[in-house]
C-alpha cells in the first residue's frame, strides 16, 4: 500500500508540473483504471480464499461423519 501511494503522489507531481490539459486527464484516467484493477485483484484473492476456506470447511465435515 505503501509503495501505490508513493507512487500516486510521484504521478500527481509529474502532472502538475509538466503536463498538458489532455494529458493530465489521461493520467487521472489511467490511475482510476488502475485502481479498479487492483480493486478486482483484492475481490477475486478475497473470493478465492473464501473458497478455500470452504473447501477444507466441507473436508473436515466429511471426515467427521
Amino acid at each position: 500500500r505503501n509503495n501505490y501511494s508513493l507512487n500516486n503522489i510521484f504521478l500527481i507531481i509529474i502532472i502538475r508540473y509538466s503536463r498538458s490539459e489532455e494529458d493530465i486527464l489521461d493520467d487521472k484516467n489511467y490511475m482510476i483504471i488502475q485502481k479498479k484493477i487492483m480493486k478486482k485483484s483484492y475481490e477475486m484473492l478475497y473470493v478465492k480464499k473464501n473458497s478455500y476456506i470452504n473447501e477444507i470447511k466441507r473436508t473436515f465435515y466429511n471426515l467427521s461423519l
